[in-house]
């Protein structure tokens, strides 16, 4: 039996994009009419009558880039912005929910906006730098009607003295703490990106679970159950991890959300692998993994929890899942970002549709 893990949640979530403009041409007022007008013209009914109606709220804001989009910036998006001109600001924010509907709108705007422009456009929240067809191809189905959890979360590897530290970045759009892996990680940056990535998309599926967990208890007690997220939300302490929780984060082909359905895309009874969770509240609220001891080398994982289990694991490693090889072009090319890596020329467009059969594709034109 696992324990429970009380996290904080905010009130609101804020999605944040810079799309690439020159004002002399295209101020934040033009973008704003240009990008409902597209959406218009090319969004579905459903979306269409969303994003109309809270653009006509202070939820959608469309302004020239702030001190606080600057901040948001690492060193080489800035430097981009700087020799690109100016840049439109699109914010949006809501309550916060499970399914990030501010992402849905701004991602829809910013893309539709920078497709007609052909410009670029930075995702504050990953620091991703994406085209406007990639931005909206993440909002469209891919296996089975799914969307891919990883276009929305990302991994970045800061390097310091004691090794590579991964963390997420994207767990934020849920209003949920970004993971971490507890200690340094030694040559398995790209699996474990994955793992991270596998580990956020089963905390999402606890986070629906804990919602449900409240509406429950609030119509046994005869309450009416609250609308918005609560303050604070219990999630277990343990997530178990297969090869299918990887194949159903990337919507890898056949994984068909695997565990929800009853099928198994590995084609084996594998056995699920406990990850526990702790939470780091200094200085921000961080959802700390702990890998299992046979997943450890000798030397992987040097925090104080782990280091004693990885010396009596001399020889085994991280799982030889199918899926984490599957996923690994995707990853390195698309979602693995290199924090203290001096970008070499313009950074790496993401493409988000890299993973077809386990091999890499070109950029769409």
């Amino acid at each position: 039996m696992t324990g429970m893990l009380v996290i904080p949640m905010p009130v609101t979530c804020t999605a944040r994009y810079l799309v690439g403009a020159d004002r002399r041409h295209l101020s934040p007022a033009q973008a704003r009419r240009h990008a409902l007008k597209a959406v218009d013209d090319h969004a579905s009914g459903t979306m269409r009558r969303r994003v109309k109606d809270l653009a006509k709220t202070p939820a959608v804001a469309f302004a020239p880039v702030s001190e606080q989009d600057w901040l948001a910036m690492t060193a080489d998006q800035r430097e981009l912005a700087r020799r690109s001109g100016d840049w439109i600001s699109i914010t949006v924010e809501t309550l916060t929910s499970h399914a990030p509907e501010q992402e849905w709108v701004a991602r829809t705007l910013a893309g539709l906006l920078a497709r007609e422009y052909d410009v670029p456009v930075l995702d504050l929240t990953t620091s991703r730098r994406l085209d406007g067809d990639e931005l909206l191809a993440s909002l469209h189905a891919k296996e089975n009607g799914c969307t891919r959890f990883a276009d929305w979360v990302s991994v970045a590897a800061a390097y310091t003295g004691n090794g590579p530290m991964l963390r997420t970045r994207g767990m934020r759009r849920y209003g949920l703490p970004e993971l971490t892996v507890a200690g340094p990680v030694w040559r398995h940056e790209t699996e474990w990106c994955a793992l991270l990535t596998a580990a956020g998309f089963r905390v999402c599926d606890h986070y629906t679970d804990a919602l449900n967990r409240v509406h429950n208890q609030a119509v046994i007690a005869g309450l009416v159950p609250p609308e918005n997220v609560p303050g604070q939300l219990e999630f277990p302490d343990e997530v178990g991890l297969t090869g299918d929780d990887v194949a159903d984060a990337y919507c890898l082909p056949g994984s068909f959300w695997s565990r929800r359905c009853g099928a198994r895309w590995i084609g084996s009874a594998e056995s699920e692998t406990p990850v526990c969770l702790t939470v780091d509240d200094a200085p921000v609220p961080t959802l700390l993994i702990h890998p299992p001891s046979e997943w450890a080398e000798p030397g992987d994982f040097l925090s104080a929890k782990t280091a004693k289990a990885a010396k009596s694991a001399a020889g085994q490693s991280i799982p030889a899942w199918p899926a984490l090889a599957e996923v690994a072009p995707f990853v390195t090319r698309t979602q693995l970002i290199h924090e203290f890596v001096p970008a070499t020329g313009d950074d790496i467009l993401a493409d988000p549709d890299l993973v077809r059969c386990g091999t890499a594709s070109g950029r769409r034109r």
